[in-house]
């Protein structure tokens, strides 16, 4: 059995070291080695968000530490943000804000000029690109899903954002319907090496940069209610391609698909959030949800069971974003719905195995674990992406027993 006054242990001293807010900044921006302040996945805004999760899980009085964190974010407002993605720019910084209003300080003036911001930039970028598929248009950490979640969950506030989402959802309507699809070209590849394994281009599979993210955001907005013409069909056949045979190699999907099915990667993926079966069973669990279709549903069960049977070794980092802290999230939050009891235990090893990371010496109590030419490099890193506080948001979420339905940390991530 987890020991959840351990793990509340662990979270009460985060809480604590972040409550001296001017301390805690000067210790962050001299022993981390990647910090930027006014971003979502490495500065500020995770802070906000870690604070006030603790709030309402562990039911902690810190409207006031919060609202020191978000003075923080004035400066970098007031000079200009550079970008406006979720994950790096101005829609990380009204995410944080915005779930973190409350009766005290509700922050809706700010808000409502950064809704402007990123709204009149939507229609900017529909008025002066092409239909150009590249994940830096389209994906979760620098494109249009990732902005589009910030907009799903500001469209209650803003008739203006509800329009912009419905523009956005319409662009991946023409992407989909397109004679390519969503083929991302060579030269639109990040790195080199891809560009020599793809000489005609992939098809991304991946929640971060790839597909999963605007058919997550097509679902998500499905269930909150705002729908495009055709929303139904378009989602059903989404994910009828997302399910195509040719995306699996060893029962596994793929990281990306290789349009001239040459290339198949000599790795299994990590069943992380960026990539992995954990993102297409979080996915098609979404959109079995919105349409209501209990084959889809069965289909993100049997995922999950087969996730569980491997021993995932490969997640040897606890964080975030490729490793255990995902890993955690995504498959509790879909037991949530499917309540098996296989899955609780499994549950309980993977927690077991985060707080085995856990260091009481170190100010950064969870590193970023990666290999580099066969060696494990550890890394302090504080963000939530790939740092700390992704994994304790993670054990937060875990032993949070409120079941609420309310905007939180996860939609960041577009997780069920």
């Amino acid at each position: 059995m987890i020991n959840i006054n351990n793990i509340k242990t662990i979270l009460e001293k985060e809480i604590a070291f972040l409550s001296d807010v001017e301390q805690a900044i000067y210790t962050i921006e001299n022993q981390s080695e990647y910090w930027d302040p006014y971003t979502l996945s490495h500065g500020y805004p995770g802070i906000i968000l870690f604070l006030h999760e603790s709030k309402e899980v562990l039911n902690k009085d810190l409207e006031n530490t919060i609202h020191q964190y978000i003075l923080k974010l004035g400066s970098y407002l007031e000079n200009g943000i550079d970008g406006f993605s979720l994950f790096s720019g101005l829609s990380g910084i009204g995410f944080a804000i915005d779930i973190a209003s409350d009766k005290q300080y509700s922050y809706q003036g700010v808000l409502k000029q950064i809704d402007h911001l990123i709204i009149q930039y939507v229609i900017d970028f529909f008025n002066n690109n092409e239909l150009e598929v590249t994940p830096t248009n389209y994906d979760v950490i620098q494109g249009l899903s990732g902005i589009g979640r910030y907009l799903l969950n500001r469209s209650s506030y803003n008739d203006d954002a509800k329009k912009v989402l419905k523009n956005i959802l319409n662009y991946f309507k023409k992407i989909h319907y397109s004679k390519n699809n969503w083929l991302v070209s060579n030269k639109h590849q990040f790195l080199d090496i891809d560009k020599q394994n793809f000489p005609s281009g992939n098809i991304n599979l991946g929640l971060a940069h790839g597909i999963l993210g605007p058919l997550s955001l097509v679902a998500m907005s499905k269930m909150k209610g705002i729908e495009i013409e055709n929303h139904e069909q378009f989602l059903y056949d989404f994910t009828s391609f997302l399910l195509k045979s040719e995306f699996k190699h060893n029962d596994e999907w793929l990281d990306r698909y290789d349009i001239l099915e040459k290339y198949t990667p000599p790795y299994s993926v990590r069943n992380g959030w960026c990539y992995g079966d954990t993102g297409i069973m979080n996915t098609l669990l979404l959109s079995g949800e919105a349409l209501n279709d209990s084959e889809l549903i069965n289909t993100s069960k049997n995922i999950l069971l087969t996730i569980i049977e491997k021993n995932n070794e490969d997640l040897i980092s606890p964080t975030f974003c490729h490793g255990l802290a995902s890993h955690l999230t995504i498959i509790h939050q879909a037991n949530k719905y499917f309540n098996l009891s296989q899955v609780n235990t499994y549950l309980e090893t993977i927690v077991k195995k985060i707080v085995d990371h856990y260091s009481e010496e170190n100010n950064f109590m969870f590193q970023d674990i990666e290999y580099s030419y066969g060696k494990k490099i550890y890394k302090n890193k504080v963000g939530i992406l790939e740092g700390q506080l992704g994994v304790l948001l993670s054990l937060l979420d875990y032993i949070d027993t409120q079941n609420r339905s309310r905007k939180n940390w996860k939609d960041m991530f577009l997780i069920m």
